[in-house]
């Protein structure tokens, strides 16, 4: 007998037979039938599950849903100046994305276009972009597109007018780069403004499901190794216009055009070979030919992971394995999204997994408040999903500041974890319950007013023992009192909260914030050497109307934020989103150790905890450097550049004064701090958030003159 269940993607085929044998035949037969099935553009990937003959045999499936894909890949080793070095693995490069698109993705060969050597000069390579991307009435609105470039990065000093990081543009270098043109004009390299125009227009026309993958570097450092490195020096300063018509598509006079390399880019989402100061290497692969080495890990992972569903661009780069002197990097403003799909990725904050000395450990530790006894389930694939089932639970056993080690509990057997599992949280365990809560049942209670105690909190049948009271008011409304050591202080009643979750659910968010707002290092190593100064802002480039607006602090009203007394921010009255008063942070370093600063915004007014700066990816340098001689490291939050946001602060209609807890966590390594952020159970206006400053908008007209004669 065969019993055979759909859902969604997933097919699974249960086969009930008298003999083990019967099952593998029938087996057997299934998945040729489905292999010769047509299904271009699907993958389907099968495991069968052996189990005794008395039980069904399973063959669990996925069917991929149909992709539509387009990729413009370009890769350079030869180059047509003498002053250029001659690279050796890019060519194969591109091949291998062309192979990997045709082979995993099943993208037909007229999707894609693949210039290489000789045919990637600087007109060919925007020209072939134009053309084959943004100009191809195939490809629709949402469909994938990757863009690949291997070659040779270079930075040039900024033209005269340019808005750039230490005056400094990165670039790309075609073939025919620093050789004179058929019109006797040099041909320059494309700068990333160049690109980022391009991909703005391609995303507005086709939609932002766009991936750019550029296996080069930008870094004017020296190697420290005998690889290839694929950064050319040199180049000539670009022209104050060059390519003008493409970076200033879409944009008024009034805005400035970023380069494709940067992090907020909302178009597209960058994997990149490196940091920005760090160089890409060429190396031989284990068939002794030259390929990029990032390119070549990248492309070995894409063909091993079976199931891409729920990978997301930012769990890819955690796949890979570690490289010598470089991080490859994921930016963009959608690099939470699964790959290739366009679709923003739901799962739950997990924990990497790694074994050391035999042991099971699990990235999480005393920073994230794990404790001894903190529950974790364990997940099979890299990226869960909230319907995603754990394969096991395990315990925390011994915790260290950055990491735990983990046991299975108490009677429970021990199970296989396999490569690359991940572990979430399955709740906090607290090393005693922080929150004491008093709940003031209706006369008749409903039923979600049925709440248990548990292990984040617990319920007191007196309102004077509880740390909060909860109290039923009518019309499905509840007020909150707090009676807590620090929130009752500044926020001691909310009333009229119509919560969008159940009371027990409520109460898991409010014990959250709680449990993490009080939790401290008691050892406190770096309390005298780190400090946050909060400036208030002021437009400082007001006379450049053609650029962005940048934001730096004012001079007058900064405040040394205290944890020993409250710090007041004055607003004027009647201030709007328009005409208010922007702040920024500095958080300096005093220490010898570089730092990762963590700045968490928890809001009594409605328990949401918000990540106020985190920094954007694991491979990065430490942001908050080390001092040296009489400076401080500092790292501005806020302020500094054209648009980063700035911190506003706000007070709801009728409120004189209002609160917000800022609470600065910092480790000498990177730690995924994301587990600790939460929306609100329930709605409210906030007191303090991130916004971006208005910029100058202006205005202008010309007169011409046409006139008509004979």
């Amino acid at each position: 007998m065969i019993s055979i269940a759909k859902r969604t993607h997933n097919l699974t085929i249960s086969i009930y037979a008298i003999s083990v044998w019967e099952c593998h035949v029938l087996a057997g037969q299934i998945e040729e039938r489905l292999m010769n099935v047509t299904r271009a553009g699907k993958d389907v990937n099968s495991a069968m599950s052996p189990m005794h003959s008395t039980r069904p045999f399973t063959l669990n499936l996925r069917f991929e849903p149909r992709r539509r894909m387009f990729g413009f890949i370009v890769g350079i080793d030869k180059y047509k100046s003498p002053d250029i070095p001659d690279l050796h693995g890019c060519k194969r490069d591109a091949q291998s994305m062309v192979d990997l698109l045709s082979q995993k993705f099943h993208v037909p060969s007229s999707h894609f276009l693949c210039l290489a050597n000789e045919k990637a000069t600087r007109s060919a390579i925007i020209s072939g972009f134009q053309k084959h991307l943004i100009e191809n009435n195939n490809i629709e609105r949402g469909d994938a597109i990757v863009v690949f470039y291997a070659g040779h990065g270079s930075r040039v000093l900024a033209p005269k007018g340019w808005v750039a990081d230490g005056n400094k543009v990165e670039t790309i270098c075609p073939h025919d780069e620093r050789t004179i043109a058929r019109d006797g004009k040099e041909v320059y390299s494309i700068p990333d403004r160049t690109l980022g125009g391009l991909l703005r227009k391609l995303s507005s026309i086709k939609g932002d499901n766009i991936t750019v993958i550029s296996d080069s570097c930008h870094s004017s450092g020296n190697t420290r190794t005998s690889r290839v490195a694929r950064r050319a020096v040199g180049s000539t300063r670009l022209p104050e216009n060059i390519d003008k018509g493409i970076w200033m598509w879409g944009l008024s006079s009034s805005e400035v055009p970023t380069g494709f390399l940067d992090n907020t880019m909302s178009s597209h989402v960058h994997l990149a070979a490196c940091r920005h100061d760090e160089l890409a290497f060429e190396d031989p692969s284990a068939e002794n030919m030259v390929r990029g080495a990032f390119t070549r890990d990248l492309v070995r992972i894409l063909y091993q992971e079976k199931d891409l569903s729920n990978v997301t661009y930012s769990a890819l780069l955690h796949l890979l394995p570690a490289l010598e002197h470089q991080h490859p990097q994921c930016s963009g403003k959608n690099k939470g999204r699964i790959l290739f799909q366009g679709l923003t990725g739901t799962q739950s904050t997990t924990f990497k997994l790694f074994i050391k000395h035999g042991k099971n450990f699990a990235e999480a530790g005393d920073v994230h408040g794990v404790v001894k006894g903190t529950l974790f389930a364990i997940h099979a694939c890299r990226n869960i999903m909230p319907t995603d089932p754990e394969i096991g639970i395990l315990e925390a056993d011994v915790v260290s500041a950055q990491s735990c080690m983990l046991r299975p509990r108490r009677g429970d057997r021990a199970f296989q974890i396999p490569s690359g599992a991940r572990a979430s949280v399955l709740n906090w365990r607290h090393k005693e319950p922080v929150l004491k809560v008093f709940i003031q049942h209706p006369r008749v209670p409903a039923q979600s007013t049925k709440v248990q105690s548990t292990n984040a909190f617990f319920l007191v049948n007196s309102a004077d023992r509880a740390d909060l009271v909860i109290r039923h008011t009518g019309n499905d409304t509840l007020q909150l009192e707090r009676s807590d050591p620090v929130v009752s202080r500044y926020a001691r009643v909310l009333h009229n909260i119509r919560p969008q979750l159940s009371l027990s659910n409520l109460l898991q968010g409010v014990s959250h914030f709680h449990f993490h707002l009080y939790r401290r290092n008691s050892a406190n190593p770096l309390k005298k050497e780190v400090e946050v100064v909060l400036h208030r802002l002021t437009h400082s480039n007001p006379e450049q109307i053609s650029e962005e607006a940048i934001y730096m602090p004012d001079g007058g009203a900064s405040i040394l934020l205290s944890i020993d007394r409250e710090n007041t921010v004055f607003i004027p009255t009647g201030a709007t989103s328009d005409s208010g008063v922007f702040y920024g942070l500095a958080i300096r370093n005093n220490s010898g150790r570089k730092l990762f600063p963590y700045l968490m915004c928890f809001d009594p007014s409605n328990y949401s905890i918000q990540s106020w700066y985190h920094p954007p990816a694991e491979t990065m340098e430490a942001p908050l450097l080390p001092r040296h001689k009489n400076s401080r490291g500092e790292l501005k939050v806020g302020y500094g550049e054209a648009g980063v946001n700035a911190f506003e602060f706000s007070l709801a209609d009728g409120l004189r004064e209002d609160v917000t807890f800022l609470k600065l966590f910092v480790s000498t390594v990177y730690v995924d701090m994301t587990a600790l952020e939460q929306s609100s159970p329930f709605f409210a206006v906030r007191g303090g958030k991130p916004v971006k400053p208005p910029s100058v908008d202006i205005w202008d007209t010309w007169t011409y003159v046409v006139k008509t004669s004979i």
